[in-house]
């Protein structure tokens, strides 16, 4: 009787460890996940991109922070030819403003962020916009006949329009350059070359003309 009653203790502290052992694997468990869930809920996916300046002609890289390094990033663009953009570097290509909105993707996860890119002239620039008898090429005018039409806009460092410049003009070897509200007439028997400057910004600028 003894025996048994001694085997019933016996059996009784043998089922209350392997409880006891139980119990503190669950316990550990728990507590693990419970971890995990806390580092998992910590690394939210963040980019993350300041607005930049640039000139035209400049490389910039790594010009974003993601903080999930195997995440993948889409870029979008709202005014094209200003930039030439990937993931990995920005090329200025000509003034301009662009708005750029970075998507950042990864296990189920979405992060978005929108930068301006500025691009600026190292100068002035002149665009020469062809009307009548003429057409322009690397920098020479091609006259078609001895009286052509044309205009010229003028852009500041950020690629605006300059409204209403004052631009002094001139033409050599006989030719005669007249300037009529917003065009210019050029009379020439043999080429020449024009010569352009605007006091205002200090920015002056030579064509040649070719009569063909």
């Amino acid at each position: 009787m003894k025996i048994n009653i001694e085997h019933k203790r016996i059996a009784t502290i043998i089922t209350s460890l392997i409880i006891l052992a139980i119990s503190i694997i669950m316990l550990v468990v728990f507590l693990v996940l419970i971890k995990n869930n806390s580092s998992a809920e910590q690394t939210i996916l963040r980019i993350k991109a300041e607005d930049i300046v640039m000139l035209i002609g400049e490389t910039r890289e790594d010009y974003y922070d993601v903080n999930v390094e195997n995440a993948y990033v889409n870029i979008d663009i709202d005014n094209e030819g200003i930039i030439d953009i990937n993931n990995d570097r920005i090329v200025a290509l000509k003034s301009g403003q662009v708005k750029v909105t970075l998507t950042a993707v990864t296990d189920g996860s979405i992060s978005k962020d929108t930068f301006t890119i500025n691009v600026m002239s190292i100068d002035y620039e002149y665009e020469l916009i062809q009307t009548i008898n003429c057409q322009y090429k690397d920098n020479i005018l091609y006259a078609n006949s001895n009286v052509i039409q044309f205009n010229i806009e003028l852009y500041d460092l950020n690629g605006e329009i300059i409204q209403y410049p004052n631009i002094e003009c001139s033409a050599n070897n006989g030719a005669i350059l007249d300037k009529q509200m917003s065009f210019y007439i050029l009379v020439l028997e043999n080429d020449c070359e024009l010569n352009f400057y605007v006091s205002e910004i200090d920015f002056s600028f030579t064509i040649d003309v070719i009569l063909m």
